[in-house]
C-alpha cells in the first residue's frame, strides 16, 4: 500500500515496475482497489506482457507465466543448520488470479490441477477455468522446531512453483493428448 498510497494514479504502472523488476516483462497497467481501506484487503490488477514467457516447441508454445508475487511473501532463506525454532506471526492469506489470452487461432491445452492440501504450514488450492488460473494460498501462525524448517522451505519451494503457471499453447485443430 505504502508504494501507491497518495501517488498520483498515472504513476502506478512506473512505481510497481520498479518494486517488481522484470519478474513480470512489462508492467502495462495497474489497477488499486481498497488502497485508502485497511480493513479491506488490498486488490492489485496487473496486466503486462512476457515476449519471452512462451518459446517453440515441436508447433507449440511453451513457457510458464510469471506469478511475480509469490517469492514476496512464501521465499524462505536456506539455513544450514537452523538451531532456534523460527516463527510466523502473522498468518496471511492471498489469492491469484492469473489470466491470459491465446493469440488467434492457438488455445491453450487444460493444465491438470492439484487437490487441495493443508498442512502446519501452507494451505493451497487451485482452479483453472478456460483461460484462468486461480490459487488461493493460506500461511499459518505458528511456532516450529528448528527441524522443520527444512520442511517449511520445501513447502514454499513447493507452492511457488505450482503457482509460476505452465502453459501450452497448441494451433485450433492440433491432435490434443
Amino acid at each position: 500500500r505504502g508504494e501507491l498510497r497518495g501517488v498520483p494514479v498515472k504513476e502506478h504502472v512506473d512505481r510497481m515496475q520498479r518494486v517488481l523488476g522484470s519478474a513480470v516483462g512489462v508492467l502495462q497497467q495497474v489497477d488499486a482497489q481498497q488502497l485508502d481501506d485497511t480493513d479491506k484487503p488490498l486488490l492489485l490488477e496487473l496486466t503486462y506482457g512476457v515476449a519471452t514467457a512462451l518459446q517453440r516447441v515441436d508447433g507449440r508454445l511453451i513457457g510458464r507465466l510469471p506469478e511475480p508475487w509469490a517469492p514476496w511473501y512464501l521465499d524462505a532463506a536456506h539455513v544450514t543448520e537452523r538451531r532456534t525454532p523460527f516463527a510466523v506471526f502473522y498468518p496471511l492469506g492471498f489469492r491469484f488470479v492469473t489470466t491470459w489470452q491465446a493469440p488467434a487461432g492457438w488455445h491453450c491445452r487444460p493444465r491438470t490441477t492439484v487437490a487441495a492440501d493443508d498442512d502446519a504450514f501452507l494451505g493451497y488450492d487451485e482452479q483453472m477455468s478456460g483461460a484462468q488460473f486461480s490459487a488461493h494460498v493460506a500461511q499459518h501462525f505458528g511456532i516450529h522446531a528448528p527441524v522443520r524448517y527444512a520442511d517449511f522451505c520445501a513447502r514454499s519451494a513447493a507452492v511457488q512453483q505450482r503457482l509460476a503457471l505452465e502453459v501450452v499453447v497448441e494451433r485450433n485443430g492440433a491432435s490434443q493428448k
